[in-house]
């Protein structure tokens, strides 16, 4: 793996400085034999509801819910193909917040 990606999987700037974390933090945090990639696509979704103000009611002094990460999980979502334009995101949005909501 390349350095650079091994070091800076992800980069945010939401609403503060921006913050790296390491692949293997990742792997850290999950059971043994994780998609790494999967979690990562999931997480950067989230991302975005948390940037286009989406999760608002789900964020408390900073910290998104529990009840987000918990759908995100299972929550059926398409992967976006390299280089392909798209309107919108690939997941209903509108049900995902349904079911976080539900939780």
């Amino acid at each position: 793996m390349q350095r650079g990606l091994q070091t800076s999987l992800v980069q945010a700037g939401v609403g503060g400085p921006e913050t790296t974390i390491d692949v293997e933090s990742y792997r850290r945090a999950c059971t043994s034999g994780a998609n790494i990639g999967a979690l990562w696509y999931r997480l950067s979704q989230i991302s975005l509801l948390q940037i286009l103000g989406m999760l608002a009611p789900w964020i408390h002094e900073g910290v998104v819910a529990d009840a987000v990460f918990k759908v995100a999980a299972t929550f059926p979502m398409e992967r976006m193909p390299f280089g392909v334009p798209r309107q919108g995101l690939p997941f209903d949005v509108e049900e995902f917040l349904s079911q976080v909501a539900a939780s």
